[in-house]
């Protein structure tokens, strides 16, 4: 096994998991973990939210209508 090919590999397995958030850096702004992204009160104000957005609330009512 070439171990040069083998590093690039990684890192750029790396570089997509971190642009996906699938990977997040502690401290990081730009890779953060997505969880950190949510509103921490979005659970209380959803409905308020799903209007300004002009989004449903129900999650496949919104998939059916991307579709």
């Amino acid at each position: 096994m070439d171990r040069i090919t083998y590093e690039i590999c990684v890192l750029e397995a790396l570089r997509e998991q971190l642009r996906s958030k699938e990977v997040w850096v502690v401290g990081s702004n730009r890779y953060a973990n997505p969880d950190d992204d949510l509103p921490a009160d979005f659970d209380t104000h959803r409905e308020a939210c799903c209007e300004a957005l002009r989004l449903p609330q129900d999650a496949q009512t919104f998939i059916a209508d991307e579709l």
